[in-house]
């Protein structure tokens, strides 16, 4: 018996190789003019990915501007205002209380440290239109070939590294201290302690413009990559991107997703075929072996003869799928051992090694190499050829003894039995 556990044994190891994750990289541009790229930087126009069940799929905007749009249900947005009225409203108010405190064009002349945060007040509220000029210019994308190399000319990106290089002087954009040297500023101002308190409001409100900023264009907390990964179902999915503008009053953008949602199509996910790595197959063998001779009675006389060299019978195949390959890994190779009991069910009557092509779950057929038993030369109890039967054995086949000859084996079938998960 040790041919048989030798040939047992011999398709242990295999296994399959996992296939590399695979992406689509949106670049989102302006009239219609976003793009589909695949792993490798060319684009795509509606591509049918084949890929594993339960394999990550991962969808990149390469120059996503999440201050302006959403792109995902999921993805958490903040809405920025048009403020510029607001502030343009505080400042004359500010005004207003100036000019009737201090009788108009004497302001100036009034106090220096009134002129000084005037001043500042002015310079302040420069730098909030500049930021939010920036954020607006960020709408205008930057070309394909500078997002897929993650340039920083032009876009978003471009955006965040203006805004964070603006002044952090005293009474500037980026200073730490703004709120607290401000309302000391306007402590100091020739004014009632009235419009003090009105000044402090005024210095709020715009520190609060500028904190809104910052928030959003923070280089921490401001995604500059937009990604979602999901699992490849057991069904076949068609891939789209919704690109929403996140302030539905906003008509000045001009990106994909400036008016209605915008749906990208990406392409369509296909699974892959699923096939269990190891299966239990019910076969038909043809058994090719040279030199096979049966035995019949004439006129009562054991005579033999050469028998056809192909002879059929059904067996098992455990068969170890370890390659898969076609369009849709419908096809795959596997090997392992066929074995068919004989009658008694305590020994072989055939045992091979069996190599096996299968398409889907429709078509099975192999081919091996291994032992058949087939019936020896020579008869149990002496008898020769020639011979008449014993007298006390009525039936030829009692004195058949078999032997095993190498043999080839032709399989086929139509059917089989997983016995891992199908994958």
């Amino acid at each position: 018996m040790g041919k048989y556990y030798l040939f047992a044994f011999l398709f242990l190891g295999m296994g399959m190789s996992a296939s590399a994750q695979v992406q689509f990289k949106v670049y989102h541009g302006a009239s219609g003019e976003s793009q589909v790229y695949d792993n490798l930087d060319k684009q795509v126009t509606k591509p049918i990915i084949r890929m594993q069940q339960g394999e990550t799929f991962t969808v990149k905007v390469i120059n996503p501007n999440p201050i302006l749009y959403s792109y995902s249900l999921k993805y958490e947005t903040v809405i920025i205002d048009s403020d510029d009225k607001a502030i343009t409203d505080l400042f004359s108010t500010f005004n207003k209380i100036i000019s009737a405190r201090t009788g108009g064009a004497a302001f100036t002349a009034k106090s220096s440290t009134t002129d000084t945060y005037k001043n500042a007040i002015n310079a302040l509220i420069k730098d909030i239109n500049d930021a939010k000029g920036y954020i607006r210019q960020s709408d205008k994308p930057e070309l394909p070939d500078d997002a897929l190399k993650y340039s920083r000319l032009g876009g978003f990106r471009f955006a965040l590294d203006k805004i964070n290089s603006m002044p952090d002087d005293q009474f500037r954009f980026n200073n730490t201290s703004l709120l607290v040297d401000l309302n000391s500023l306007s402590d100091q101002a020739s004014v009632d302690d009235i419009e003090k308190q009105a000044f402090k409001l005024l210095n709020s409100s715009l520190v609060e413009k500028v904190n809104e900023i910052k928030k959003q264009t923070n280089f921490q907390s401001t995604q500059t990559i937009w990604q979602k990964d999901f699992k490849v179902s057991d069904s076949a999915q068609k891939i789209k991107l919704v690109i929403s503008k996140i302030d539905k009053n906003n008509t000045a953008l001009i990106r994909d997703g400036n008016g209605k949602d915008f749906e990208l199509e990406l392409g369509t996910v296909i699974p892959f075929y699923k096939r269990s790595v190891l299966e239990l197959v019910p076969v038909v063998n043809f058994v090719f072996s040279k030199d096979v001779r049966e035995f019949y009675l004439d006129n009562n006389l054991v005579q033999n003869r050469m028998k056809s060299k192909t002879t059929t019978n059904a067996g098992m195949v455990l068969n170890v799928n370890f390659a898969r390959f076609g369009e849709a890994k419908e096809m795959s190779v596997g090997i392992g051992p066929g074995y068919k009991f004989d009658s008694s069910g305590d020994t072989f009557e055939n045992f091979y090694l069996s190599a096996m092509f299968s398409y889907k779950s429709f078509l099975r057929i192999g081919f091996g190499v291994g032992f058949a038993q087939f019936p020896s030369d020579e008869l149990k109890n002496g008898v020769k050829v020639g011979q008449s039967l014993p007298a006390n054995i009525p039936n030829l086949n009692d004195l058949i003894q078999y032997q095993e000859k190498p043999s080839a084996f032709l399989t086929l079938s139509f059917t089989g039995l997983s016995l891992t998960k199908k994958k």
